[in-house]
């Protein structure tokens, strides 16, 4: 693996790591797929907050342009990931963290009578509100010094 694909954000906890290369020692629960020592799977906005808390800390939570960037360097174009931003009734990061820095995508977002919605980037890199019982692929991220122990994309191809 090259040196910038195990880079971390001491800062942040945010791992990069480029969806191309491959992982090993991947954990692989009983409902994920592993296919090029990758793990693959879609899961609701809430199933996927509880195996990234499970698993590392949470789902990625997104605080400046130049997280955004590293988040957008693990996806495939295009792609709907959930990241760890929803609405009830005011905008939250998934971990706590204070709603600064935002990233809209300018078109308009379908929320209909959904009151609880949720968090998803999309090349390039900008976000939308989706219903959070959607499954879809995530992002995690965890605490500094962790990036080598899993993927932080989990996604299906």
């Amino acid at each position: 693996m090259r040196e910038r694909d195990k880079e971390k954000d001491d800062e942040s906890g945010v791992c990069v790591l480029d969806v191309e290369h491959h992982i090993k020692d991947c954990n692989v629960p009983k409902d994920f797929k592993k296919l090029k020592e990758i793990c693959y799977n879609r899961l609701s906005w809430s199933d996927a907050q509880t195996y990234c808390r499970q698993n590392f800390r949470d789902l990625a939570t997104i605080r400046n342009h130049t997280e955004n960037q590293r988040a957008q360097s693990l996806l495939p174009s295009p792609a709907f990931v959930w990241i760890g931003l929803f609405r009830d009734p005011n905008f939250h990061w998934s971990d706590g963290s204070r709603f600064v820095y935002r990233n809209w995508a300018d078109v308009f977002n379908v929320i209909g009578s959904n009151r609880i919605i949720c968090g998803v980037t999309w090349s390039p890199g900008q976000w939308r509100f989706r219903s959070c019982e959607t499954k879809r692929s995530f992002v995690c991220h965890s605490l500094p010094g962790k990036c080598l122990n899993g993927i932080y994309l989990l996604m299906c191809m």
